[in-house]
């Protein structure tokens, strides 16, 4: 489990609580958030990597994806959203007022699958340092 200091949390969150395992080639990481109601926006962990989200609890407003700091997601979010974000492409996590968060979050490294899996996996779309795609309502 990571340990996360107090000093170097995202406004308004109060802990976030990490586990981490790692099979050939990704990372999935279980994580909860909490927080003290108010408005939580944070960039999110592994930029450098291309990550697939699913968004599985949420108290107080739901949770969203946004590529811009200062900008909506024009796209509704949802209960239960899932996200592919390709590795270069900065991501926020964003509540308006939110008391606890639960996602898991799948961080691909290419190099790594592409020798394992040899010539089974096609990561063509995986990447384009300019591919983003939210699925909702799972």
């Amino acid at each position: 489990m990571a340990t996360i200091f107090e000093s170097d949390l995202p406004e308004n969150v109060i802990s976030i609580e990490r586990r981490s395992r790692i099979w050939n080639g990704a990372v999935v990481e279980d994580i909860h958030e909490h927080a003290n109601g108010g408005v939580v926006l944070h960039p999110m962990p592994h930029a450098n990597k291309t990550r697939f989200t699913v968004s599985l609890a949420e108290v107080g407003s739901t949770t969203e994806c946004r590529l811009k700091r200062d900008r909506a997601n024009p796209v509704e979010h949802s209960t239960n959203h899932m996200a592919v974000i390709s590795r270069g492409l900065p991501w926020w996590g964003y509540a308006g007022e939110l008391h606890y968060a639960r996602y898991a979050m799948i961080v691909f490294d290419i190099p790594t699958l592409e020798a394992r899996l040899q010539g089974d996996f096609q990561p063509r779309a995986l990447k384009n340092r300019d591919y983003a795609s939210t699925i909702h309502g799972f």
